[in-house]
């Protein structure tokens, strides 16, 4: 039985190629405009 390394629920079988479910998948792969910081031009 394959389970999600994350939440530990029992993977569907599309799933089962994959080591997260989607569920988990999808929360990790969200992102939001206000998570990145760019810093322009400081090299050192």
């Amino acid at each position: 039985m394959d389970r999600c390394v994350y939440c530990h629920e029992e993977l569907a079988i599309m799933e089962r190629n994959r080591s997260e479910c989607w569920n988990c998948q999808e929360k990790m792969s969200e992102t939001y405009s206000d998570d990145y910081t760019e810093v322009e031009g400081e090299v050192k």
